[in-house]
């Protein structure tokens, strides 16, 4: 019995920090700065994406974009999605948004 508890506490513990591990996004929303990753496990508050990377982390559950104030120098075409939501204006450290 015991064996049996053993086994399944490590496998439920397995499964949820595996869920933990491929959910880089917080709450459906991808957190992009100006200074974010173009690689990896990004796109969260704690290690936000860059523009162009952040926009191919996009599925159909995480489609809201943050976008942190700042100046992107876009060089290369963006390709949107359908049902994509861009909201930008926010701090990239507290991720509030301005209303300036």
């Amino acid at each position: 019995m015991e064996k049996t508890y053993t086994l399944k506490t490590l496998f439920f513990s397995f499964l949820f920090s595996t869920f933990l591990i491929t959910q880089a996004q917080e709450c459906d929303i991808i957190y992009v700065t100006t200074t974010g990753a173009n690689s990896g496990a990004a796109g969260t508050k704690a290690n936000p994406a860059s523009l162009n990377y952040g926009l191919t982390l996009v599925s159909g559950t995480a489609n809201k974009v943050w976008i942190a104030t700042g100046t992107y120098n876009i060089t290369i075409p963006i390709q949107l999605v359908s049902n994509l939501t861009l909201e930008g204006g926010f701090d990239g450290t507290t991720w509030i948004i301005s209303n300036s």
